[in-house]
């Protein structure tokens, strides 16, 4: 199947995505076109959009049109489901190199034999849980849409009607059988970025640092793009759709994090997005004048950045002056950590917010019910999230401990008494 997937910009200028034949340059698939300009975020349909290459590669090596299934009402059989659910456990497949050496199998014992086929099976390279499950709901996400649309309002067969519930079903129950497993275990009473590592980013990246990783002309806006993730704790989405106009520069200084998907003012090939909800993030006096002075020099050295109102630019290349792009500051992420001698990237750096953030919310003698509250405000989180509970792991880690350790002290305490 020689498909590839490719970005479009629809007659409303919002940018889409499809999987599309490089034979005839035309959509793969027209129903799976639909099905991907449902999803509002770009981000998310190209997303699929990849599922989609991957599900519609497997099935047509099968010789099994996906299309046709669902709308003659055969659908598929439980062998079918449960072989590309198993498919779906591994990295895709490679082609064989045809060049090496043929080996007589009749050379081998059958107790060698064995053991091969055995260390074959236990070293095949499986991908990880997340992986696994998003390429089966994105399969089963576009049979269920195949169904609604050619089916709906028709009086289905009781027959397809029960295979259809059938398959879902044993897609659930297989989905709840996958058991995410780690082979590295993350210590929870670890912090995001330990103490020193913290204060070690914080001295190197200004902009006058001899031990600065950065170009003299990109270290004001890199040391920039870190306080920012350091005093707010937003997203790196959120940071590169940041606009001048977002910048609240009165006596309470903040920065406007918006929603704006399909924004026609962005440039980008791949545009930024924010996640979570709309809300407001407070920052430093000192974080705004240096970001009104960055803009004012550095920024305004480019000539493209007059096109635009979005704060951190590119800085080199023919996209000098325009939006910086999430692999831009994934960059300087890397030149960072080379020099710290520890991986660090943008959202690290929103759980170490989420450490500092419970250490002032603490000193100010606030409940817990209040933290979790202005915690989900500060970071866009619905009423409903439970968020508070992954990016506060280290926290809620560190307090069981000290818990137990006052239990443990209490218990042999009690045992001191009895002898």
């Amino acid at each position: 199947m020689n498909c590839s997937v490719e970005s479009y910009r629809n007659f409303d200028n919002e940018l889409c995505v499809d999987l599309v034949d490089n034979n005839c340059g035309l959509p793969h698939c027209f129903w799976l076109s639909a099905h991907l300009s449902e999803y509002r975020n770009f981000r998310t349909a190209r997303t699929y959009a990849y599922q989609a290459k991957y599900y519609f590669a497997y099935f047509t090596s099968k010789k099994i049109d996906i299309v046709n299934r669902v709308e003659s009402g055969k659908l598929f059989s439980k062998n079918e489901l449960e072989q590309y659910m198993n498919h779906c456990l591994y990295k895709a497949n490679r082609l064989v190199d045809s060049s090496k050496t043929v080996v007589e199998v009749s050379q081998f014992s059958s107790k060698t034999l064995d053991n091969l086929i055995y260390a074959t099976r236990a070293t095949k390279a499986k991908v990880s849980t997340s992986t696994t499950k998003l390429r089966i709901k994105a399969f089963i996400k576009f049979v269920t849409f195949l169904y609604d649309q050619i089916h709906a309002g028709f009086k289905v067969p009781n027959a397809v009607d029960i295979r259809y519930k059938d398959i879902k079903d044993r897609v659930k129950r297989y989905l709840d059988k996958l058991v995410t497993t780690n082979e590295v275990v993350k210590d929870e009473c670890e912090q995001a970025i330990p103490t020193d590592i913290y204060f070690r980013l914080n001295e190197i990246t200004k902009p006058y640092s001899p031990d600065n990783p950065w170009s003299q002309r990109t270290r004001l806006r890199n040391h920039l793009i870190i306080q920012i993730f350091n005093e707010t704790g937003i997203r790196i989405g959120a940071l590169c759709k940041l606009k001048i106009s977002n910048l609240m520069t009165d006596n309470s200084p903040r920065v406007k994090i918006t929603r704006t998907p399909n924004d026609p003012s962005d440039p980008r090939a791949q545009p930024a997005a924010q996640k979570t909800k709309r809300h407001s993030s407070a920052i430093s006096k000192e974080l705004m004048q240096s970001l009104l002075h960055y803009i004012e020099t550095d920024r305004a050295k480019h000539d493209a950045s007059k096109n635009h109102d979005f704060v951190f630019v590119a800085d080199k290349g023919v996209t000098a002056g325009q939006p910086i792009s999430i692999q831009g500051v994934q960059y300087m992420f890397e030149k960072i950590s080379e020099s710290l001698k520890f991986k660090i990237h943008p959202h690290l750096t929103r759980h170490k917010f989420q450490e500092i953030f419970e250490d002032a919310a603490i000193k100010r003698g606030l409940s817990a019910k209040q933290i979790e509250d202005l915690r989900k405000y500060a970071c866009g989180w619905s009423e409903n999230s439970k968020m508070a509970s992954v990016y506060n792991e280290y926290k809620i880690a560190t307090e069981a401990m000290e818990v137990s350790r006052q239990a443990q002290n209490a218990i042999l305490g009690g045992m001191e008494e009895l002898s």
